[in-house]
């Protein structure tokens, strides 16, 4: 039983370590730009030309996920924009959920998320 126990963790650890975020990192930066405001997301030690599939969750009064695949450059970084351009219009009042941003590493399996704040693509009237 105690072998077992064992094994299960090390399976355990072995799954997780193939589908955490490793040594992966992102940032996430808004920038206005012509009444609108673009997510601007930059990667880090990702596969070398490897394709990175980006989710964007949660933004403001959207009903689906934003997904976009980029590749990234010989050294495993990348830069890529979303724009939105229609804006979110919400009372400051309102309980919004932090959106999500998500980078998977397509050839490694590995995924990180960051979460931000949603106020900076919402329009308060």
């Amino acid at each position: 039983m105690k072998n077992y126990l064992i094994l299960s963790v090390s399976i355990m650890l072995l799954i997780l370590s193939a589908c955490g975020p490793g040594n992966l990192k992102i940032q996430v930066v808004d920038k206005k730009f012509q009444g609108q405001v673009n997510m601007i997301i930059t990667g880090e030690s990702f596969t070398p030309n490897g394709r990175v599939t980006i989710t964007v969750r949660n933004f403001p009064k959207s009903q689906t996920d934003r997904i976009e695949t980029v590749y990234a450059k010989n050294n495993g970084t990348f830069t890529h924009t979303f724009e939105f351009k229609n804006p979110a219009y919400a009372n400051n009042q309102e309980n919004l959920p932090d959106i999500q941003v998500i980078a998977q590493d397509e050839a490694k399996k590995q995924f990180v998320t960051k979460e931000i704040s949603p106020w900076p693509y919402v329009i308060v009237p």
